[in-house]
């Protein structure tokens, strides 16, 4: 067995200890829900099912239907404010009868594809002007739904893969100029009352504790309550006593901080460091352009999620409304995970067919 085979076992059985650690996190943050932990047992089982059967596709073969992918993709995004379903002020969903899925979360499968491919280069000449148009298409889209949270990945996303793929430095500091310059008019006019609100709250909560700043308030309640070895499953006082909002999504690492402590938020982040370390280490072995970008992007879609979500919680972070990955009740966004999960392996089982040879 080549040392890519070995790696993409090991990503396998890392993820899937993942997934059960975060059923049992469900299961207590759902208030013993099955129905809860049953219907995201299902999408995970559909989404593992997506991962190894795109695992076993040739990267050749995703490489060719990258372009028709990001278009369907940006199509979509444009569809939704023509038959999108809104809801808290925003229109960010698709409601087709027998599913409802959320269009901003195929962007941040399909960015990653469309950019590698771009930066790799078209006759091995990368372009970034074109990357930087790829990644800006979709920002715009999204954040007219609006979605900030997502906006924010996908400038995350693409600023590490752009980054990674070399961009000359003019650019980087032409970049940062108009970033800056821009951020008065955004809060100005680009942002929302509520999302302005969310922002005021990361950095004053307590100026309206039984308001907007409640949910920080509880959620670090939560986290500090737990203490080194937590509450204990299934007694957390914070979750069942329904003083944290939210608990099943959004802030569920509130429910694992409470119930199993610093202990069981060092474990979860020890597999979220193991599972990006087996990627990391494919990006800096392989010489496959296309395939290091591209493993780049999808996790760090994965590493900053978790991030971003565990950061709103323990409050240094506004709330943007970012689950935490394979955890979170939320179907779409963890699909979307696992799909992204099978490219990267892919990508090594690929390359192990390479060195097999």
């Amino acid at each position: 067995m080549s040392s890519q085979s070995k790696r993409s076992f090991l990503l396998i059985n890392l993820l899937l200890i993942y997934i059960i650690f975060g059923l049992f996190i469900l299961y207590s943050a759902s208030e013993q829900s099955l129905s809860t932990v049953y219907s995201q047992s299902i999408k995970t089982l559909f989404g593992l099912m997506l991962m190894i059967g795109i695992s076993w596709l040739p990267m050749r073969y995703i490489k060719d239907f990258v372009e028709p992918l990001y278009l369907l993709s940006i199509f979509i995004l444009i569809t939704i404010f023509l038959v999108g379903t809104t809801g808290k002020g925003a229109t960010r969903w698709l409601n087709l009868g027998i599913i409802k899925f959320q269009p901003s979360e195929l962007i941040k499968l399909t960015l990653p594809l469309m950019l590698a491919k771009s930066l790799s280069g078209f006759n091995d000449k990368p372009s970034f002007f074109l990357a930087i148009l790829v990644a800006c298409v979709p920002m715009i889209l999204v954040v007219l739904q609006p979605d900030l949270g997502t906006a924010l990945m996908i400038v995350f996303i693409s600023s590490i893969m752009i980054f990674i793929g070399g961009i000359p430095s003019f650019l980087v500091k032409a970049i940062m100029g108009l970033m800056i310059t821009a951020t008065p008019l955004i809060w100005r006019y680009g942002l929302h009352g509520y999302q302005k609100a969310r922002i005021l709250n990361f950095i004053h909560p307590d100026l309206d504790p039984q308001g907007s700043g409640y949910n920080i308030i509880q959620s670090k309640i939560a986290v500090g309550s737990g203490g080194i070895w937590g509450q204990g499953w299934l007694h957390g006082t914070q979750i069942h006593f329904k003083f944290l909002p939210e608990h099943a999504t959004d802030f569920i690492f509130g429910v694992i901080a409470q119930e199993f402590g610093l202990i069981g938020s060092c474990v979860l982040l020890g597999l979220v460091f193991s599972i990006a370390y087996q990627v990391m280490m494919f990006c800096l072995t392989t010489k496959d352009k296309f395939c290091q970008l591209l493993c780049y992007g999808t996790i760090s879609h994965f590493i900053l999620s978790t991030f971003v979500n565990i950061g709103m919680v323990i409050g240094i972070l506004p709330v943007v409304g970012i689950p935490l990955s394979l955890v979170s009740y939320a179907g779409t966004h963890n699909i979307i995970i696992l799909i992204g999960f099978g490219m990267i392996l892919s990508c090594m089982n690929t390359e192990s067919r390479k060195l097999n040879k």
